[in-house]
């Protein structure tokens, strides 16, 4: 067994030759690899295997070398190395792997993820002509996040919470991991076809997507389309501004959120934070201004701030529409309790007050 370890260790793969259950049938000597994401399982026991041998799984293989390749000197600190293996007959293939554990969010304009595992898989000369079906396993207990999003990476939950992103394509492929959904949510890594215009067809269905296709597009649809009914201009204000945040300058942080439920975002651009929440459901919400000012550059516990609102309305005030609010000179720790109605939302902007 040979193990793999990022620059700063919070990745580790295995790599080994081991037996491996199919059903009833035992394969001896599978070209197996594993990985953990800060000492907890993300990948299981997964193998790769070449086709076009008439057998499901390429077996009686033999792990001949692991050469390290790492750069010296990178923009972006990687573990670089290349394994071999090779079967029974001698043909064989090396697959290379990259390992990214810091990534300075100041070098990284489209917020690519912090944590990344890649592979690419080259057969030998006298291997060529097969194919990759490398077979993905997950711990027991993982859970996807969506259960059809096209061509988006798959994304799922680790029993242990983190979140997976998996990207294949042939010969290759990434693993991203997170620590928390909303770090996947305001990721960006272009890895999908561009979208001009995105259309919410059901709450649920758009608060799903938000965390598992929105990440990987290549730039912000041009317009967001709502196609369906029972949505109020909060929700419709705050889902659009949300898909189009991600291009933005400045920085996003997913305040709190569940995929298919709701998430509330924030992002702040020259000194003013503005939050976002669409939910699919109805629930109570609190913003605190605190976990705001105490991320702004120069804020004091001494200053106050203006609040700008948009919100739905509650139930002494009617059912339909939307509710403008601004208040002046509230306190740096300041709470705002919201109800927000099931496909409602609120929009919140912060901006200090002058000296």
């Amino acid at each position: 067994m040979q193990a793999i370890l990022s620059p700063a260790g919070l990745i580790r793969l295995e790599l080994s030759v081991e037996t491996v259950w199919v059903g009833t049938t035992v394969y001896p000597s599978v070209a197996v690899w594993r990985a953990w994401y800060d000492g907890r399982p993300v990948l299981a026991t997964s193998f790769f295997r070449l086709a076009g041998r008439g057998e499901p799984i390429a077996y009686g293989m033999t792990l001949t070398g692991v050469r390290d390749r790492s750069p010296e000197r990178a923009a972006v600190p990687s573990t670089l190395c290349d394994a071999h293996w090779v079967d029974r007959s001698g043909r064989g293939f090396t697959v290379t792997f990259a390992l990214i554990d810091q990534r300075p969010d100041e070098a990284d304009p489209f917020r690519l993820p912090r944590l990344v595992c890649s592979w690419a898989i080259k057969p030998d000369e006298s291997a060529e002509g097969l194919a990759d079906e490398s077979f993905i396993a997950f711990p027991d207990g993982s859970q996807l996040i969506q259960s059809d999003a096209g061509d988006a990476p798959m994304s799922l939950f680790s029993p242990d919470g983190k979140v997976i992103a998996v990207h294949r394509r042939p010969m290759a492929g990434q693993l991203l991991f997170f620590d928390r959904p909303g770090d996947l949510a305001v990721s960006r890594t272009p890895l999908m076809e561009k979208q001009e215009v995105w259309e919410v067809a059901d709450p649920r269905e758009a608060l799903t997507e938000l965390f598992s296709v929105a990440p990987f597009l290549p730039a912000v649809p041009h317009e967001t389309r709502f196609l369906c009914g029972g949505l109020t201009p909060a929700f419709m204000k705050a889902y659009a501004w949300m898909i189009g945040a991600g291009d933005s300058c400045g920085m996003s942080w997913m305040m709190r959120g569940e995929p298919g439920g709701y998430a509330v975002l924030a992002r702040c651009a020259a000194g003013v934070w503005r939050v976002a929440c669409a939910s699919a459901t109805e629930r109570v919400l609190t913003v605190r201004l605190e976990d705001l000012m105490r991320r702004t550059p120069g804020a004091t516990p001494e200053d106050t701030v203006r609040v700008e609102l948009l919100r739905d309305p509650n139930k002494s005030e009617g059912t339909v529409g939307s509710v403008s609010e601004t208040f002046d000179a509230v306190a740096f720790d300041a709470k705002i309790v919201l109800e927000v109605k099931a496909g409602g939302g609120f929009f919140i902007t912060v901006r200090e007050n002058e000296k």
